[in-house]
């Protein structure tokens, strides 16, 4: 049984303040996780070396928190944010952008065979309805995949997370080039993170994976699942139980829980 938590973090932003967590904080917010810590954590809205955040390696901070010694870490943006991200793509060939960066992380008791970051694929502009009439608003910012290989006690465990665009067919266009990339790595698999698409259009594109489902935003009486884990176990008669949604004090989703049993 291996247990998997995906969470995205909103960069570290204490639940219904605004204020943005110390590494004191943050380990604070996941005491809940340390009775039953997740082996493999999955994060998105990441910071790194951004002042925003006092600078912290926010991954680095929660994986220490956990007790999760191997982490891998990708950008999706490059240099220093504000309140407002800049749709700025950072050099994500190995997902390490020198400086400051914003991204997704994987942190994992097990340790990391192999990993690799893809970029993901965006549009120029968004289409936004402003007054009633469709217009093109801003880019949306940069995507990025990041998946590992982990050696389990039991057998390796393949581990995709992302966080997927806000405009659902672009979404959805999305997750299907992250199932395609998944696929090339063994099975079992596992892909989690914020997807921005509530669960229909997901059990549409993974009918043969098992998925968690439970409602994860907002925080405070959630109404929405918006957040995934998703399980292919291969030929393997695998499944995910003891899902739970986790309300944590700190971002504005809910953790998404589940035990991986194969």
């Amino acid at each position: 049984m291996t247990r998997v938590l995906t969470l995205n973090l909103q960069h570290g932003v204490l639940g219904g303040t605004g204020t943005v967590a110390t590494a004191e904080e943050i380990t604070d917010a996941l005491a809940p996780l340390r009775t039953d810590t997740p082996d493999v954590l999955a994060l998105q809205e990441v910071d790194r070396g951004q002042r925003r955040s006092h600078g912290l390696d926010q991954a680095a901070v929660v994986a220490g928190a956990l007790g999760l010694p191997h982490v891998r870490f990708a950008a999706a943006l490059g240099g220093e944010l504000g309140r407002t991200r800049k749709p700025r793509r950072a050099p994500v060939r190995s997902g390490n952008h020198p400086g400051p960066a914003y991204g997704v992380a994987i942190a994992s008791r097990y340790p990391v065979v192999a990993s690799f970051v893809r970029p993901l694929p965006g549009l120029a502009a968004l289409p936004r309805r402003l007054r009633g009439s469709p217009r093109l608003a801003a880019a949306d910012e940069p995507r990025v995949l990041l998946a590992a290989v982990l050696a389990t006690p039991v057998e390796p465990l393949s581990v995709a997370c992302t966080h997927l665009s806000t405009f659902p067919p672009l979404a959805i266009a999305q997750l299907r080039q992250v199932l395609a990339s998944v696929a090339t790595l063994g099975r079992p698999a596992v892909v989690c993170g914020d997807l921005n698409l509530q669960p229909p259009p997901v059990r549409a594109l993974t009918r043969r994976w098992h998925r968690a489902e439970a409602l994860t935003f907002p925080v405070v009486r959630p109404d929405r699942q918006i957040d995934h884990l998703l399980l292919d176990p291969g030929g393997a008669p695998g499944t995910l139980t003891a899902v739970r949604s986790l309300p944590l004090g700190i971002s504005d989703h809910r953790g998404l829980a589940a035990e991986l049993r194969l």
